[in-house]
């Protein structure tokens, strides 16, 4: 009788430290997911700030969809010095800037 109890146990045991891990996987994956998003808030943020600057300076929707095509998968700290950049600039250095990403968004690669 004892040998069945042990054996039942071990098994709830199994069972129990099987179902913890998959508790377990699913906190940390929900928790990652949670870091992902307060590291994106402040990114989304320096990309508004980033796009007006843009905007003001003259920028095509086309050309801010490029933006951020090319800014999605920065660091938040990246895209920090991004938005410093586009701040120190001169009106005349962003309409330079902003002629620049123009040529990007016209060139196409050849087949």
């Amino acid at each position: 009788m004892r040998t069945t109890i042990d054996t039942s146990r071990r098994h709830l045991f199994r069972k129990l430290s099987v179902a913890l891990s998959g508790v377990a996987a699913i906190s940390l994956s929900v928790l990652g997911l949670a870091t992902q998003a307060l590291k994106t808030k402040p990114v989304s943020n320096e990309l508004a700030a980033s796009e007006e600057i843009l905007r003001q300076a003259g920028a095509s929707p086309a050309e801010l969809a490029d933006f951020d095509d090319s800014v999605r998968d920065v660091s938040p700290e990246t895209m920090a010095r991004i938005v410093e950049y586009l701040r120190r600039q001169s009106p005349a250095q962003l309409a330079k800037t902003v002629e620049s990403m123009r040529y990007d968004v016209q060139y196409v690669l050849g087949p």
